[in-house]
């Protein structure tokens, strides 16, 4: 190698030194992406085992709101329950109270009965003491009269002046102011006699009020029950009563225990699935910077490896070693130079002879095949142009992979949205059947109605004994339980179970007397549980308009006699009608009739 073949060497190596610092910083870009790709590997496959798990997580949470779906119903029922025994507590609690004062009362009116008892006995001796006074008092006015007497005096009875024979006075006569003593006595007497047995009535009156009270009984305790029996109904309904309560209290702590346990999984659940969300889209992320680097540095290594494909030597250093022998090299060459100067005429003969050769291998070249410069260049550049599409192929890949990840990611969100959508939907669609009566294959009752079914038993109860009496114990209204179909809504219809028959059958078969006793029941009882239910509400009037036009005479009686009843307890009952035979049974009436002048007249009649 001559000077100047080594001094383009040199030349080349030098003008790529710079390739070669841009080829360490894409192999040190590499390695550092490759290191950064490991480490998302790494987070990603930990996101992914922490997914899971908290999938596992909110499978449980799931599993657990299910299972409890219908707890807060179920505490509902409980506290509703609850209340209806306080209630009852309160009531019998009411109804004891009444007693004790029923009891306080009796001992009041027997302590006053006895008082009259004993005044009436004292007045009652005084009276027959005096009557007995009095009458000795008379028997002895004939001695009275002759003690005084003296002769030549007249006689104030038969006027005679001569007085042989004179009554004689009796020792144990009475004197005047003695019976005047005693009458004063017996008026006294008779006054506070008056005065203890009006108030020994006074207080009957109470006990007799107090009793009637206790007779009506209460929604526990039925009517007409034995007042000796009340204190052992009362203590049995009160423990009773309290077990229920005890008993109740402990479900409903355990029910709000659950509930508790299920709104505490149902918040974990949302937490869970939020914290699914962030790490799937944790994941996503980390993926996108994983798809980015893994495409950069495959970017990077087709950069590296055609700068390699240009580069003589495998790094710097090399190239450097490279430089450094050639330099010595030519220094060597540049020594020798003169040394070779004292060969050239010897070398000179050689050239001759090599030309000579030289000429020889040029006619021999002549014969070789040739190649296309041009052709190469042109395959050269549609290579490149190639290599050019495929970058803009790849860069367009690369952004769709990205806006397909993102719309992923919005998609998998609306997911996560429909999903706890899904849910609730789940829990609130039986609730909402539930309550508006819409569950398929069962009755179609109304929680509305489900309500009002508990007082529509009650209002039964109390109109029964009205119903019963009207009828002669034949018909008794109760609740229908079921709908005349599956498509129909129920819980406040009426049958009459019918006693002579042992049948039931709807209300509706009545006829139009039996459809008036049972209105006229129902309407009767429905105040007496108004007035039971509500405290300080009274109903003390009521009136009724015709209907008694459709009853035959043995079912008027009744009616009538049912109606009596309910007046005994100081209530009034106002009639309306045009039936003859009722305005003969009533004492106090207003009577309204036309006028032929036109107008009504009204007159009232006791």
């Amino acid at each position: 190698k001559n000077i100047e073949f080594i001094q383009a060497e040199i030349n080349k190596i030098s003008s790529q030194i710079e390739v070669y610092e841009k080829a360490d910083k894409l192999k040190a870009t590499i390695a550092e992406f490759d290191k950064l790709i490991s480490k998302n590997l790494n987070m990603k496959e930990k996101a992914k085992a922490k997914t899971d798990e908290l999938e596992a997580k909110l499978k449980e949470c799931a599993e657990t709101v299910e299972k409890l779906k219908n707890i807060e119903s179920t505490v509902k029922e409980y506290e509703f329950g609850l209340k209806e025994l306080e209630r009852a507590e309160t009531e019998i609690k009411k109804f004891r109270n009444l007693y004790s004062d029923y009891e306080k009362a009796a001992d009041v009116y027997l302590k006053a009965k006895k008082k009259y008892i004993d005044s009436y006995n004292k007045c009652n001796e005084i009276t027959q003491l005096y009557i007995q006074k009095e009458k000795a008092y008379l028997d002895e006015q004939a001695g009275l009269l002759a003690k005084d007497l003296q002769e030549g005096e007249p006689c104030p009875v038969c006027g005679s002046l001569n007085h042989p024979n004179k009554a004689q006075l009796s020792p144990k006569a009475p004197s005047f102011s003695e019976i005047e003593k005693l009458k004063d006595e017996k008026e006294k007497l008779n006054m506070i006699t008056s005065s203890l047995s009006a108030e020994a009535g006074k207080y009957k009156g109470i006990l007799l009020s107090l009793e009637g009270e206790l007779k009506k009984g209460c929604s526990s305790i039925p009517e007409n029950t034995d007042i000796s029996q009340i204190p052992a109904l009362i203590e049995k309904e009160t423990s009773s009563n309290r077990i229920l309560i005890d008993k109740l209290t402990g479900l409903l702590k355990n029910a709000k225990k659950d509930a508790d346990i299920k709104s505490n999984a149902v918040q974990i659940q949302e937490e869970t699935e939020k914290r699914i969300a962030a790490g799937k889209e944790y994941i996503l992320k980390l993926q996108d910077e994983i798809t980015y680097y893994t495409a950069q540095n495959k970017l990077n290594a087709e950069q590296l490896q055609s700068i390699n494909e240009e580069l003589i030597f495998k790094s710097k250093a090399e190239a450097a070693d490279r430089i450094n022998k050639l330099l010595s090299d030519k220094k060597s060459i540049e020594e020798n130079i003169e040394n070779a100067r004292e060969k050239y005429e010897n070398l000179n003969k050689l050239i001759i002879e090599n030309d000579s050769k030289i000429k020889t291998l040029e006619i021999q070249k002549s014969g070789l095949e040739s190649y296309d410069i041009q052709s190469l260049q042109m395959d050269k550049n549609k290579a490149e142009e190639h290599k050019a599409e495929l970058s803009e192929e790849i860069s367009l890949i690369q952004s769709r992979i990205i806006n397909n990840n993102k719309v992923l990611k919005s998609v998998k969100e609306k997911i996560s949205v429909l999903k706890e959508y899904e849910n609730r939907i789940k829990i609130i669609k039986p609730l909402s059947d539930t309550a508006n009566g819409n569950i398929p294959g069962k009755e179609r009752i109304t929680l509305e109605a489900y309500i009002q079914s508990a007082y529509f038993d009650m209002i039964l109860n109390r109109a029964n004994t009205r119903f019963m009496i009207m009828t002669d114990g034949q018909y008794e209204m109760k609740r229908a339980e079921t709908a005349n179909n599956l498509k129909s809504q129920s819980g406040l219809e009426i049958d009459i179970i019918d006693h002579y028959t042992s049948s039931t059958r709807s209300i509706k078969s009545l006829s139009g007397g039996e459809s008036f006793k049972a209105a006229l029941s129902l309407a009767l009882g429905f105040s007496e549980q108004v007035q039971s239910s509500c405290g300080g509400i009274k109903i003390d009037t009521m009136f009724i308009d015709e209907g008694f036009g459709s009853l035959d005479s043995q079912s008027l009686e009744q009616a009538i006699r049912a109606l009596l009843k309910v007046t005994d307890g100081n209530k009034l009952i106002g009639i309306i009608s045009h039936v003859s035979e009722l305005k003969e049974r009533i004492d106090k009436q207003i009577s309204v009739s036309k006028r032929k002048a036109g107008g009504s007249l009204v007159e009232i009649k006791n």
